[in-house]
C-alpha cells in the first residue's frame, strides 16, 4: 500500500517537457482551424433553417411537416400554410416551390396554394415558373394552377406578355385564352405581332377565344401574311372555326364575314345579310343572290355577287343598289375596305366563262377612293390569275395584299 502510494506521488510529480506541450497545443489549434469552416457552415445553415427563421408557432409547426418524407404530410402542411396566409407562411411556400426534389409530388398542391394566397409576389413566382429555365414539372404545375386563379391575376398575366422569356410569353398567352379574359384582347392583338412564331401562334388562338368574331380581321391577315407556315395554318383554321360558329348561330350557310374598325360585324349567307347587334346575330335583309364577297365600313356595306356584280348599301345593309361604274357582267371574287379610310375600297373581278362547267377569267383589281362612286383599275395588281383574297394591313398601309389560288402578292397603292 505504501509502495503504491509512493508510485502515485512519483507519477503525479513528473514534469511534461515544454516542447512536447507546445507540440500538443499546436496540433489542437491546427485541427480547429481545419474544422472551423465546416462548423461555421453548419451553424449558419442551422440558424437559417426554415424552422428557426419562423417566428409564429403555427407556421413553424407546418414548416416542420413541409419537409417530411411522407408526401401526404407535405400536402397537409401546404394546406396549413395556405390557410395561415401570413407573409411568413407565403415565403415558406415560395421557398418550398423552388425545391426540385418535391415538385413532382407536391408541385401542383403548392402552386394551387400560392394561387389561393394570390399576392403579387406569389403570382409573379408562378409566372416566372412558366419560363424556359424552370423544370417541366414546375412549369406544368404553375400552368394548371394559374388557369384557375382569381380574376385579380389577369393583370399580372397580361403584363407577362412583355416578359423577356419567349416561353413565358407563349404560356401566358395560352392561359389568357383558357381563362377567356375579356379585356385581354388588345394585349393579345399586340402579341400576335411578337417576334417569336410560337408566341404569335398562341396569341392567335387565345385572341379567337377572347374576341371571337372581332378577331377575324387580324386572323385573316395572319393567315395570308405571317412569315411562319405553322402560324399561317393555325390562323387559317381559326378563321374557319369562326365561320363555323357563325353558321351555327344564324342557322344558314355563311359565305362571307366582315368586321368594321368600330367592331360592327356582318355575315352574308346564300340569301340573307345578318348583323351582330345586342349580343346576337340578327337578320338585316334578303339578298338577291348568294354573296361572294363582303366588306363593311362606317358608312357603307358592299356585297359582291356572281352575276350582279358589286352591290352597295348606304343604310347599314337595309337596301342595296348595284354599282354601275364597274365592268358589266363581272363576278366579284374578293373585296376589301381600308380600315384606315373606309372610303377606300378594293374589289377583284372576274368574268364567268362557260355554261355547264363555269370557270373565271381574271379582270384585275379595281379601287375607289370615294366610297364606290368612281373606280379605277389597279395596274400593279396581277392579271394572270383570279384574285380570291384582298386585304389592307394597317401596319403596311402603302400596300394592298392579295392572294390567288397559287400565290400571294403585294401592290403599292400609294406611289
Amino acid at each position: 500500500m505504501l509502495r503504491t502510494t509512493a508510485r502515485a506521488r512519483q507519477a503525479s510529480s513528473l514534469q511534461v517537457p515544454g516542447w512536447l506541450a507546445l507540440l500538443f497545443w499546436l496540433c489542437m489549434l491546427g485541427t480547429g482551424l481545419v474544422l472551423l469552416p465546416y462548423a461555421v457552415s453548419f451553424m449558419q445553415s442551422f440558424i437559417e433553417s426554415p424552422v428557426l427563421s419562423v417566428t409564429q408557432p403555427a407556421t413553424a409547426a407546418a414548416v416542420v411537416s413541409l419537409y417530411n418524407e411522407d408526401v401526404n404530410v407535405r400536402d397537409q402542411a401546404i394546406d396549413q400554410l395556405a390557410a395561415i396566409k401570413t407573409t411568413e407562411a407565403t415565403n415558406q411556400l415560395l421557398t418550398f416551390f423552388q425545391h426540385d426534389e418535391y415538385i413532382q409530388e407536391n408541385g401542383l398542391r403548392a402552386a394551387q396554394a400560392l394561387v389561393t394566397i394570390g399576392t403579387p409576389q406569389a403570382l409573379r413566382v408562378l409566372v416566372h415558373s412558366l419560363g424556359s429555365d424552370a423544370a417541366e414539372a414546375r412549369r406544368m404545375a404553375a400552368m394548371a394552377a394559374l388557369e384557375d386563379a382569381k380574376p385579380s391575376a389577369n393583370g399580372v398575366l397580361m403584363s407577362a406578355l412583355n416578359d423577356t422569356d419567349a416561353l413565358v410569353r407563349e404560356n401566358v398567352a395560352t392561359l389568357l385564352g383558357f381563362r377567356r379574359v375579356g379585356n385581354a384582347g388588345t394585349a393579345l392583338l399586340a402579341a400576335t405581332r411578337d417576334v417569336e412564331p410560337m408566341v404569335r401562334n398562341a396569341a392567335a388562338w387565345s385572341l379567337s377565344e377572347v374576341a371571337d368574331t372581332q378577331a377575324l380581321p387580324r386572323l385573316e391577315q395572319m393567315a395570308l401574311l405571317d412569315n411562319d407556315v405553322r402560324v399561317r395554318e393555325t390562323a387559317t383554321l381559326l378563321v374557319q372555326r369562326i365561320y363555323s360558329r357563325v353558321t351555327l348561330a344564324v342557322q344558314g350557310d355563311v359565305r362571307v364575314l366582315s368586321v368594321t374598325t368600330n367592331g360592327q360585324a356582318y355575315a352574308a349567307t346564300t340569301d340573307a345579310l345578318f348583323s351582330w347587334r345586342d349580343g346576337t346575330w340578327q337578320p338585316v335583309t334578303v339578298l338577291p343572290e348568294a354573296a361572294t364577297a363582303l366588306g363593311a365600313g362606317d358608312q357603307y356595306v358592299f356585297v359582291g355577287t356572281e352575276s350582279r356584280g358589286l352591290l352597295r348599301s348606304d343604310d347599314s345593309g337595309q337596301r342595296f343598289e348595284r354599282v354601275t361604274s364597274l365592268p358589266p357582267g363581272a363576278s366579284v371574287t374578293a373585296l376589301s375596305i381600308n380600315p384606315l379610310d373606309a372610303r377606300e375600297v378594293y374589289v377583284a373581278l372576274a368574268l364567268a366563262v362557260g355554261t355547264t362547267e363555269v370557270h373565271h377569267a381574271p379582270l384585275g383589281v379595281f379601287y375607289s377612293r370615294d366610297g364606290g362612286a368612281t373606280w379605277r383599275a389597279l395596274d400593279s395588281a396581277p392579271m394572270d390569275q383570279v384574285t380570291t383574297q384582298l386585304l389592307v394591313d394597317t401596319t403596311s398601309p402603302r400596300y394592298l395584299f392579295g392572294a390567288t389560288e397559287d400565290h400571294a402578292w403585294r401592290a403599292n397603292i400609294h406611289q
